[in-house]
């Protein structure tokens, strides 16, 4: 991967500029952190959503409560 420093950071120490940089990829990582969490909570509340449904729909299937008819 390659970084694309600003002029402004040419004439700085490179001890500075690497420090910079590593801050910058940090924080690119603490987002893509954040949003994959997200992504992922949201899929685990989907399935447990369906698991719940199909817990109750074969719960009346079991009872005779609820039919298919095609």
């Amino acid at each position: 991967m390659t970084m694309q420093l600003e002029l402004p950071f040419m004439t700085q120490d490179p001890a500075l500029r690497v420090a910079v940089a590593i801050e910058s990829m940090e924080q690119r990582f603490q987002k893509n952190r954040r949003a994959l969490f997200a992504k992922t909570s949201e899929r685990d509340k989907k399935i447990d959503t369906a698991l719940h449904e199909w817990e109750i729909i074969k719960a009346a299937l079991c009872r005779g409560q609820l039919e298919f008819k095609f």
